[in-house]
């Protein structure tokens, strides 16, 4: 898989690293559709929020470096998408904050 993407297969630091943060997010992400209320996953959001960014920019950075790996066109809109929508719930949440009282 990582020589479809033009990495180096023999490298298996970035593996671990996308394993553990596979692992994380899914756990994270089970643990936010269990959450009763939405302050309880503002968090999390604000994570993926992050890490969908950053991935974005270095997407963008990769295809002006010169970069043509397949796998950047995949995940560059993907990413951009993700942020745009975490951004945008992100601001509805907080222009409708949670009523006293609601448990």
């Amino acid at each position: 898989m990582a020589s479809l993407g033009g990495f180096d297969t023999s490298e298996l630091f970035p593996y671990r690293i996308a394993g553990a943060a596979t692992v994380g997010y899914a756990a994270a992400g089970i643990l936010q559709v269990r959450a009763r209320s939405t302050t309880a996953i503002r968090l999390q959001v604000v994570a993926a929020l992050v890490f969908n960014a950053f991935s974005a920019v270095a997407v963008l950075l990769y295809l002006i470096a010169g970069g043509g790996s397949p796998v950047a066109l995949l995940i560059g809109p993907a990413a951009t998408a993700f942020a745009l929508a975490f951004a945008v719930w992100l601001l509805q949440e907080r222009s409708n904050p949670p009523m006293q009282g609601a448990a």
